[in-house]
């Protein structure tokens, strides 16, 4: 309704765009080899912690490759889909939590880092998006 079919399809804006994104504020790492159909995605998270409705997800990433995931979160809703070993990312043991009635219980026994410490955010430490590579370090 908007264009007329029998017109021309425009031209794609997206070549013009960069490879790569890196937003500073949420943390998030987005890089592609190209912008074709056959084009690998790898994406990078570490954001903040203090925030209700948070996923223990610090340093997850995930990897597109020829029209399927390689590596992905589990997407979904509820505690144990909070965990880290839902979000394709590395949890060393915590301390037992001082009391086992609530979701810090269910972190504890599945090796999950802690959701709404305050301790701060998750820190960046490096990133590249080079023609070759991708790296971060948080």
């Amino acid at each position: 309704m908007l264009f007329d079919p029998a017109a021309e399809a425009p031209p794609d804006p997206r070549p013009a765009l960069p490879l790569s994104y890196f937003d500073t504020g949420l943390g998030h790492l987005f890089a592609r080899t190209d912008w074709t159909a056959d084009a690998s995605w790898f994406t990078y998270q570490l954001g903040w912690s203090r925030v209700d409705h948070q996923h223990a997800d610090g340093n997850l990433f995930q990897l597109w490759r020829k029209g399927e995931w390689l590596t992905k979160e589990r997407s979904g809703y509820g505690i144990n889909i909070a965990c880290t070993d839902s979000k394709n990312a590395l949890a060393l043991e915590n301390d037992v939590p001082d009391h086992n009635g609530d979701y810090t219980g269910v972190e504890y026994t599945r090796g999950s880092q802690w959701r709404h410490v305050n301790d701060g955010p998750g820190k960046i430490l490096a990133q590249v998006a080079a023609d070759k590579y991708v790296y971060a370090l948080g």
